[in-house]
């Protein structure tokens, strides 16, 4: 099982962005899962914009920017969301898997063409 990590925007000016940032995450997660089986590959996604989405203000940034990154440390392939450039959390997020050494892709065809390459 290979497990991709979703690094995008997650935090908005108001709720409304906070919400359209994880229906886009969430929507990436399920293609990519679909893709994954298209192929026969198992893909595990993190997607950590779902397991936050409900917490606003719960906790501090700093919690879930640690939080995130420890997940992120765990995972063999990171995917970048439509955003990221603009996003504080996925520029870290980035920087950290390169300091790691976990490949970083930017669009889901770059990704799909890796693991199906690495598999051969």
């Amino acid at each position: 099982m290979i497990v991709v990590y979703l690094a995008g925007p997650f935090r908005g000016h108001n709720a409304y962005e906070v919400y359209r940032n994880v229906q886009m995450a969430e929507a990436v997660m399920h293609e990519v899962i679909l893709r994954g089986q298209a192929h026969n590959v198992n893909l595990a996604v993190l997607c950590p914009h779902s397991m936050s989405a409900h917490f606003d203000k719960t906790f501090t940034d700093q919690y879930w920017i640690d939080a995130t990154l420890e997940l992120l440390r765990r995972c063999d392939r990171v995917l970048m969301l439509r955003g990221w450039e603009k996003s504080v959390g996925a520029l870290g997020e980035k920087a950290e898997a390169e300091r790691r050494s976990i490949p970083v892709y930017t669009t889901l065809d770059d990704l799909m063409i890796a693991i199906l390459e690495s598999l051969r």
